[in-house]
């Protein structure tokens, strides 16, 4: 009996904890932020950073419950997109104080396929909390809005927003000794020059149309020495002149719209 009594607390011993994913959806979900979180740039900047932190807990939650899931497929399948949520919403806070990259188009697009394949997982799997809605789909919808959106009608608001994406992003600090490097550097510093075009958007007037037409022609410059340097030009002197002649513009349109913003980087 003694044994019999034995085995049988082995086995239930064997047989604990559960696999039900719930309780670790239901701690996430309590730090994901409300939409209104994205209402702002830097809010929204705090709001994807602790939704990253979220869902890379809740992966590894997911990966720590016992293998007793009557759908071991659908578990998996949530454990993988929880993963790339993580990944995303860490992406987006980056993009958000450092906008212009270009990657903003993919990464939604990815957002969007995981969200649907844990929407699908917690089907599967009978778990409300763990799906999209719960785990902060609006949100993600929110802050990508919030990456397109102009930074308002008030022209100094929007052009500090403006100032503070171009500072983040644009120019170089080392002399391109190749062309890969001047590609990159052109490139990267041509796209946040659109992302603070798009920040001014809404400011209506001369002061605003001067500026969005300044940061314009900057753009044009700098793609021009980009197929420049594509079709032979010399790295170093093509992205040294362009620079210099971009920042100019850039200095003169912040000027004409009476906004004060410091240039480095040409």
């Amino acid at each position: 009996m003694l044994v019999a009594a034995v085995l049988v607390v082995l086995a239930a011993c064997g047989a604990s904890g559960s696999a039900d994913p719930t309780p670790a959806c239901s701690a996430a979900q309590a730090k994901i932020a409300p939409v209104g979180a994205a209402a702002t740039r830097s809010s929204a900047h705090a709001a994807a950073n602790a939704a990253g932190d979220a869902f890379t807990k809740l992966s590894l939650a997911l990966g720590a419950l016992p293998d007793t899931s009557n759908n071991p497929e659908a578990l998996i399948n949530l454990r993988n997109a929880a993963a790339v949520e993580a990944l995303d919403y860490h992406d987006l806070a980056l993009l958000l104080i450092q906008p212009g990259s270009g990657l903003l188009g993919p990464l939604r697009l990815q957002g969007v396929a995981a969200y649907q394949q844990i929407d699908a997982a917690a089907a599967q799997l009978g778990t409300p909390a763990c799906g999209a809605r719960a785990l902060g789909r609006a949100l993600f919808d929110a802050l990508v809005a919030r990456m397109t959106a102009p930074a308002g009608p008030d022209l100094r608001t929007a052009a500090q927003t403006a100032c503070q994406d171009i500072a983040s992003a644009y120019g170089t600090t080392q002399v391109a000794i190749d062309e890969r490097a001047a590609q990159t550097q052109l490139q990267r510093s041509a796209a946040v020059l659109v992302a603070a075009r798009n920040d001014i958007a809404a400011v209506a007037g001369a002061p605003g149309s001067r500026l969005r037409t300044a940061l314009a022609t900057a753009t044009g410059i700098l793609t021009a020495a980009t197929g420049a340097v594509e079709h032979g030009a010399n790295p170093a002197t093509t992205t040294t002149r362009a620079f210099a002649q971009a920042t100019a513009v850039i200095q003169a349109g912040f000027r004409s719209a009476g906004v004060a913003c410091a240039i480095s980087g040409a």
